[in-house]
């Protein structure tokens, strides 16, 4: 069993990273600039923020939070989202999900500038990733696929079953894997029969925020697993898969935590900078997507 460690992929993206960060200051820029809207509420989504503007720290990124009021609905959240999107000093907008049941994704969704959208949620560049001309892709699960490249594990032609539709990691990773070349099967709250379907999979995701809800006899031998599940729980955090009940069965799995996350971070990172070139008018050659 291979372990998928997310800390030796996220090195590398880090390091291309900061290499390229400090070239724009050298010739005169300054430092991109990425503004958090602080909107969701759950524990995984601070998380998520704690672990970014570490990984902007360390490569040179600048970044703030933008917290709203209390009790702010969609009005309050479009409106910000909208000024931040004409503050020239603001390269990128980060806005972590799931919202508030107040809160209208698909209208922030509407107004976030696509050029500022590091994390590929915006109406345009969810539409963009569809018709597979991404400028932006959600870090998480391009992370996964960086996973995926990093280690030498095909993906053109194998079987692929994903667990979760949510649009900012289980239908993007679906989109990305289908693209490159497998075949895939979606599956959800609505499924029947899961561990039939999710034993089919020569490589098994899951993106359900469900603690340790893939058990061995869910998991075809020999397969691949990629957990993006981030749980809470009274013994810690753990992911959507039984880590020691699954792992003896696999070829390669990633951890939770040090498996994903690690690399979601820094892809996104990648993301920022991409971001501010094309606002800057290409000032670097890019750090390039998965195709």
């Amino acid at each position: 069993m291979k372990l998928l460690k997310g800390d030796v992929v996220a090195a590398g993206i880090k390091a291309a990273v900061k290499e390229e960060v400090q070239a724009l200051c050298a010739k005169g820029g300054r430092a991109p600039h990425v503004a958090i809207v602080e909107a969701a509420e759950d524990s995984a989504a601070h998380m998520y923020i704690g672990q970014v503007e570490r990984t902007f720290k360390q490569v040179g990124i600048e970044s703030a939070r933008v917290e709203l009021r209390i009790g702010a609905g969609t009005d309050e959240l479009v409106a910000t989202i909208q000024r931040l999107a004409k503050d020239d000093g603001v390269n990128g907008i980060l806005l972590p999900t799931p919202l508030p049941r107040k809160m209208s994704l698909i209208a922030a969704q509407d107004a976030l500038p696509p050029d500022k959208d590091i994390e590929g949620i915006s109406s345009l560049n969810v539409g963009r990733l569809a018709l597979g001309q991404p400028k932006s892709i959600p870090a998480t699960p391009l992370g996964g696929m960086e996973i995926l490249r990093h280690y030498g594990i095909p993906v053109e032609g194998r079987r692929a079953v994903v667990l979760g539709r949510s649009p900012v990691v289980g239908w993007p990773m679906a989109t990305l894997l289908q693209q490159a070349g497998a075949t895939i099967t979606v599956c959800h709250s609505r499924t029947r029969d899961l561990p039939a379907v999710t034993r089919e999979a020569d490589i098994l995701v899951s993106a359900a925020g469900r603690p340790k809800l893939i058990s061995a006899d869910m998991v075809r031998k020999g397969a691949v697993v990629i957990d993006f599940g981030v749980n809470m729980t009274e013994g810690g955090m753990c992911g959507d898969v039984d880590f020691d009940a699954v792992a003896p069965l696999v070829d390669a799995i990633t951890p939770v935590p040090g498996g994903t996350g690690p690399v979601t971070a820094a892809v996104l990172v990648r993301n920022v900078v991409d971001a501010t070139r094309r606002q800057q008018g290409g000032w670097s050659k890019g750090l390039g997507l998965v195709s």
